[in-house]
């Protein structure tokens, strides 16, 4: 099921949100495409829960996080503070909904 921006409504409109609101505090980041920084990002998180034993071992998680704080501080320009918050809430949104994000590797490409 998607949204009116085509995004998927538990995998990447979540994600979308996490970063509007994120960016309400970082007008410089104004010009970021926030549709395909989500999509993006999910598609990451989808080849994260990939990883054996993402649900039950914290140090996988832990490395999905830090990869995602990677992301968001190098690639969409986040200061590693708020990179830090948000990447917590991908890996609770990643832990959540983990089969929801399984099924976006078999989606077909955009």
């Amino acid at each position: 099921m998607t949204t009116e921006l085509g995004l998927d409504r538990w995998t990447e409109k979540p994600i979308h949100s996490l970063l509007e609101e994120a960016m309400a505090d970082r007008p410089a980041l104004a010009q970021l495409d926030i549709v395909t920084a989500a999509r993006g990002l999910a598609v990451q998180i989808s080849d994260e829960v990939l990883r054996p034993h993402f649900l039950y071992n914290g140090h996988v998680r832990e490395t999905a996080r830090k990869r995602l704080i990677q992301t968001l501080v190098v690639d969409i320009r986040f200061t590693p503070a708020t990179a830090q918050h948000i990447a917590d809430r991908l890996v609770d949104l990643a832990t959540s909904n983990r089969e929801r994000f399984l099924r976006l590797n078999d989606r077909p490409p955009r």
